[in-house]
């Protein structure tokens, strides 16, 4: 009864609600299509690293890591002979071509990832440049690939918001929904990579 009188009392407020809800449900719209396309490159992430890592480390130098039960997405080949001698090579020539990369195309792809998509949503609208993610990528590819020390969640935060944010560049969304949506690409690339959709979510909002 108290909401009938309240829109009785405001004949406009029915309407602001129904723009709110509007707008509500285009950001949830808008949010999961970045979902599937961040999920997506967080999956072919995932399965380009192990492509690499194969071509790059383990036929090289025979050396194979021990991955965890699971996650492998290619299948085991025949392994060739250990040459612990190009061990000393391979990592810094990987690391040496992926720093090469970033600072031509990208500097702010240098180191994690995490803490750019916190700048962007701070102190830059929510915009990530275009050419971040892929090059972010290729130098994951490249220091992971070959057995660089390193992690995915850092690439996959910043890969994932790039795309969230090139998204929202697209759609014209505001300001406040493309912060939303770098967010919420940030949450679709950890989720992707670490099948972890509930831990994801909450560490992209913390």
């Amino acid at each position: 009864l108290a909401r009938l009188r309240a829109l009785a009392a405001a004949p406009g407020a029915a309407g602001r609600d129904a723009l709110d809800l509007q707008i509500l449900g285009r950001v949830l719209l808008h949010a999961a299509l970045v979902g599937i396309a961040a999920g997506v490159a967080g999956s072919m992430l995932f399965a380009a690293l192990e492509w690499v890592q194969r071509v790059l480390l383990e036929w090289p130098t025979g050396y194979v890591p021990l991955p965890a039960n699971g996650e492998e997405v290619l299948a085991q080949v025949t392994h060739t002979p250990f040459r612990p001698w190009l061990l000393v090579f391979v990592p810094g020539l990987g690391a040496l071509a992926a720093g090469l990369l970033s600072a031509r195309f990208a500097p702010e792809t240098f180191g994690g990832g995490s803490d750019v998509v916190i700048r962007a949503f701070h102190h830059q609208a929510g915009v990530i440049r275009r050419r971040v993610p892929l090059v972010k990528a290729l130098a994951t590819m490249l220091t992971l690939g070959t057995g660089g020390s390193g992690g995915r969640e850092g690439p996959t935060m910043l890969i994932g918001g790039g795309i969230g944010s090139e998204i929202g560049r697209l759609l014209r969304v505001t300001e406040r929904e493309r912060r939303v949506l770098l967010v919420a690409g940030t949450a679709a690339g950890m989720s992707a990579v670490f099948r972890t959709p509930l831990g994801a979510a909450l560490l992209a909002v913390e």
